[in-house]
């Protein structure tokens, strides 16, 4: 699913949603703003309660989501919106 499909996810932290399309709005007005400076995104997650057995912490279909869909928006950042994103 691409992320405008998606309901928002909520993560194990209280505070914490999947909002992809939030990280490409994000990137593109840092570059309207600041005239498309190299960017590094250097921190994302998702959490999980901690508590999982082994198993279930490796079938973590949560945070593939995640990151398929924070990847997405990312490439659409970089070859729609044309943002000079350097590192994920």
């Amino acid at each position: 699913l691409h992320s405008e499909e998606m309901k928002e996810e909520a993560a194990a932290s209280a505070w914490l949603y999947s909002v992809p399309w939030g990280l490409r709005k994000l990137l593109s007005w840092v570059k309207r703003r600041y005239g498309n400076p190299p960017l590094y995104v250097t921190e994302n997650g998702w959490s999980t309660p901690g508590n999982e057995l082994v198993e279930a912490g490796v079938a973590d279909g949560s945070r593939v989501r995640f990151l398929a869909n924070y990847t997405s928006e990312l490439r659409r950042a970089i070859y729609e919106d044309g943002v000079d994103v350097r590192g994920y």
